[in-house]
């Protein structure tokens, strides 16, 4: 049922009260949009600044009072962008390096929908993943390495038993060829990992639950 016309403006002027139009002064840049598109998901920065958990953020600003943000004004277009869509926009699709200061920027603002938008975005289809016994998993992360994926695989070991090849890796093919040398055939746990930075750092509970 359509309203008359004073009641439509009224309508209207209730609408604006509960979800005022936000001006974003960051870096410099004005960005005007509503307060809901700001707050499409719960716990991120502007959640937390229009429910009064922030300082400078009441929850009553108004496009007459610009909030300002100390962030990069060119990467903020596409978080607005993102916000309102859901999608990237297309022209930072093929930037890599934009897509990686875009994945900071939406660490900051705590929009974990965005970061793994980008991060199914920017896994090259050969990224290059490395085999680790699974017992040597945290010193590889120590050494930079990111976690992909634990498998067990099966692994036949020709090993001398005097020590002729010791400290090689798992799997080693003895190059004793005395009649001492002795087989194993067995199910090994490895960690697949990389050094490929846009891959998200396994954190220490994950590692530890991995581990038990």
């Amino acid at each position: 049922i359509s309203l008359p016309p004073p009641f439509q403006g009224i309508h209207l002027i209730k609408s604006m009260e509960t979800d005022p139009v936000i001006t974003l002064d960051v870096g410099g840049t004005l960005f005007r949009t509503r307060r809901s598109t700001l707050c499409t998901s719960d716990d991120t920065y502007f959640s937390k600044m229009f429910s009064g958990k922030f300082a400078e953020g009441t929850g009553t600003d108004t496009h007459d009072t610009p909030i300002f943000i100390d962030r990069d004004g060119e990467l903020f277009s596409s978080i607005l962008y993102f916000l309102r869509t859901g999608f990237l926009p297309a022209k930072i699709l093929a930037d890599q390096a934009a897509l990686e200061d875009l994945n900071r920027e939406a660490d900051y603002f705590g929009i974990e929908a965005l970061s793994i938008n980008i991060r199914n975005s920017t896994y090259p289809p050969t990224l290059c993943i490395e085999k680790f016994p699974f017992s040597d998993i945290l010193l590889k992360l120590e050494e930079g390495y990111r976690f992909v994926m634990a498998r067990r695989d099966h692994v036949v070991s020709h090993v001398c038993p005097h020590g002729h090849d010791e400290y090689q890796p798992t799997g080693y093919d003895s190059r004793c060829r005395h009649s001492h040398v002795e087989v194993y055939s067995q199910d090994i746990l490895f960690a697949f990992m990389t050094l490929d930075k846009r891959f998200p750092m396994a954190t220490i509970p994950m590692v530890t639950a991995l581990l038990e």
